[in-house]
């Protein structure tokens, strides 16, 4: 009866007011535990997303492989390939930074690539599986007369996407080079013939001339090109026009 008593008397003191849920202050400690990591895991690796912007899927090519390893200095033993390949990856960190979808035809030097027809057929399907919206193909160029110097991009003729992509990364090439004279050049080559997108083949300077070799195996010159390629493909993706078109363009 007593027990009965005291807990009429503790609802006659209750009546009108609101009663707290003892176990309501854990749910909401609870909530804003949950939400506060959650927050904490979005600023964390929100940095780590790779926001793509559609539209914007770049293919680049590092020209040839180790069995092909492309032009070679006879006295030095200075080879094309692995210049390639290194300026390639460096644009594809600036692009990525960027936020444009990069494929890869290759990310290493292998013993299996040869740049046949056969191999250059597999690297376009590549990049159009991949639904890249241009195909940037990356050399190094030579010439019996070492004192030919300069970075050059080709076209194909009948491709006026790839011509205007061609002559706005043309005119980076030389802002970065002023003393640069060559100018964009059509050119019937495989990879630019047969690619279902616009293409375009960058020569980063001559392996037969002293200085553009020393300067293509400097990783700071390296970068400074990718970066001057990365200009060209952002003025392309952005509707840019050429200052300039040479007459024989």
């Amino acid at each position: 009866m007593k027990n009965l008593l005291r807990k009429l008397s503790i609802l006659q003191k209750n009546r009108g007011k609101k009663v707290l849920n003892p176990k309501l202050p854990a749910i909401v400690f609870l909530v804003m535990l949950l939400g506060l990591t959650y927050n904490i895991f979005i600023v964390r690796n929100i940095s780590a997303w790779k926001l793509f912007i559609p539209g914007r899927t770049v293919a680049i090519d590092p020209g040839h492989g180790t069995i092909d390893r492309g032009v070679v200095h006879r006295d030095s033993g200075v080879a094309e390939s692995p210049i390639n390949l290194a300026v390639s990856l460096k644009l594809k960190e600036i692009l990525d930074r960027q936020k444009f979808n990069v494929v890869l035809t290759r990310d290493h030097e292998t013993q299996e690539q040869m740049a046949n027809h056969k191999e250059l057929k597999r690297r376009i399907d590549m990049a159009v599986s991949n639904r890249a919206d241009i195909f940037v193909s990356i050399h190094v160029n030579q010439y019996p007369d070492p004192s030919c110097f300069g970075a050059q991009c080709f076209y194909n003729p009948q491709k006026p996407e790839s011509k205007l992509l061609a002559l706005l990364i043309q005119e980076e090439l030389k802002a970065l080079e002023p003393e640069n004279f060559r100018e964009a050049l059509p050119q019937d080559l495989f990879i630019l013939r047969e690619s279902p997108i616009p293409a375009v083949l960058v020569e980063m300077g001559f392996i037969s001339n002293p200085s553009d070799r020393q300067k293509l195996q400097d990783p700071s010159y390296q970068e400074k090109i990718a970066k001057a390629i990365s200009s060209g493909i952002n003025r392309y993706f952005n509707k840019d026009t050429p200052k300039h078109t040479p007459e024989y363009n």
